[in-house]
């Protein structure tokens, strides 16, 4: 249902996530994903000045990266990933060019 990539940099409070649907490719949403820091920390704002709710895919995109960060560290990092409506999966990881 969406996909896009993910910009991880150390030291930041959010990723930068480049988001489209599906068969929208000209559609691209921005936005800021909170950097998840411990086990009990959870996505459901952005780090905006509005603190706007996430979607559902952002916040499992938010999660998958608490994951990532556990397993490389907090280098910096490019993720492209897909979500289908029910789980986020990192398609690729790289480290940025």
């Amino acid at each position: 249902m969406h996909r896009g990539t993910a910009e991880l940099r150390p030291g930041c409070d959010a990723d930068v996530v480049r988001a489209h649907e599906v068969g929208a490719e000209n559609d691209v949403r921005e936005l800021l994903v909170p950097v998840l820091r411990g086990r009990r920390a959870r996505a459901h704002r952005g780090v905006d000045a509005w603190r706007t709710p996430l979607p559902p895919w952002a916040m499992r995109l938010a999660r998958a990266l608490r994951v990532l960060r556990r397993a490389r560290g907090d280098g910096p990092l490019d993720v492209a990933w897909s979500d289908d409506g029910l789980t986020c999966r990192l398609t690729a990881v790289r480290p940025p060019p």
